[in-house]
């Protein structure tokens, strides 16, 4: 349950392609046309002034943003032979190497870029969103804490929150989602993610009270809505469920997890023809979904 709810929400690191683009081999959709014109102009200036770091970098970022990772790399490494202690250009070199998913390459830039800068909150970020790739848990953690001591964002502390999550620590991750709560208390993400670890943890009164208030702050949200019908089903407060099913289909008739989550309830409650009519919805709305015929060949066989 824990991963449908959060991850959902979950930041995750963006990877590019792997398939690596020359920049002479790079197709020149209409996407990429401005970048072109941009990267000519830089070309010009690059002859003009051969040695100024900022113009390879500022090619870099264009080239990579084209997915020509080879070009960029070849650009971030000029613009450090030329300026080697600018920490900046370490960095996003790193960030390269690790959407290419050079993870060594990676590593080693962005501990440069941290030893030229030792308050650079965004290298230790995204370090440990490479640790948490390579499931080297602790390191990650480690640097998130350091993020989180540099610059105590919602971003931060969500970011470390998944890193719990990972390694099945409900209750730090709790307690991150709660900081994230007190940072932003009207984002709905925070509530529906601390109300999925309290479900787990069987704390479901907690985790109502949680898509309570996210309702309240977002009181059109359907799937809030339905959520807190699987809570109290889950709970065995079976009435209450049903209420919140039909309130799901009433905002939104197209909801087949409603029809299902309202059939158990009623079949819960020993109202098997009801329930049945709720179940043949559902399938109607997802015919392939297994769990639906389960469910209904499972109350016909009740009430025979």
């Amino acid at each position: 349950m824990i991963k449908k709810i959060i991850i959902l929400f979950a930041f995750i690191l963006r990877l590019g392609s792997n398939t690596l683009l020359s920049q002479t081999t790079a197709i020149d959709t209409s996407g990429y046309r401005l970048i072109r014109y941009k990267i000519e102009n830089l070309n010009f200036f690059i002859k003009i002034s051969p040695d100024d770091p900022m113009h390879y970098f500022d090619r870099a970022i264009l080239k990579k943003s084209m997915n020509d990772y080879v070009g960029a790399e070849q650009d971030y490494t000029k613009a450090i032979k030329i300026s080697p202690t600018n920490h900046k250009f370490y960095y996003n070199r790193a960030n390269l190497y690790s959407v290419m998913l050079e993870n060594e390459k990676a590593m080693t830039d962005y501990k440069k870029a941290i030893e030229l800068y030792p308050t650079y909150e965004y290298a230790f970020l995204n370090r440990a969103l490479v640790f948490q790739r390579l499931k080297q848990y602790d390191k990650a953690i480690a640097d998130f804490n350091k993020a989180i001591e540099l610059n105590p964002t919602y971003f931060n502390y969500e970011s470390r929150a998944l890193c719990f999550l990972e390694v099945l620590d409900y209750k730090k991750a709790l307690s991150d989602y709660s900081r994230m709560i007190r940072i932003s208390p009207s984002n709905i993400d925070a509530y529906r993610s601390r109300a999925g670890i309290k479900a787990t943890l069987l704390d479901f009164e907690g985790a109502i009270m949680d898509i309570d208030s996210a309702i309240v702050i977002a009181p059109s949200d359907s799937y809030l809505r339905l959520t807190l019908g699987f809570l109290y089903k889950d709970s065995g407060k079976f009435e209450l469920a049903i209420q919140h099913f039909t309130k799901v289909i009433e905002m939104d008739s197209k909801v087949a997890h409603a029809y299902n989550g309202r059939g158990i309830a009623k079949a819960e409650l020993k109202q098997y023809n009801e329930a049945i009519i709720d179940f043949k919805k559902a399938i109607e709305l997802q015919p392939n979904n297994e769990k639906f015929k389960e469910n209904l060949k499972g109350t016909e066989a009740a009430i025979k």
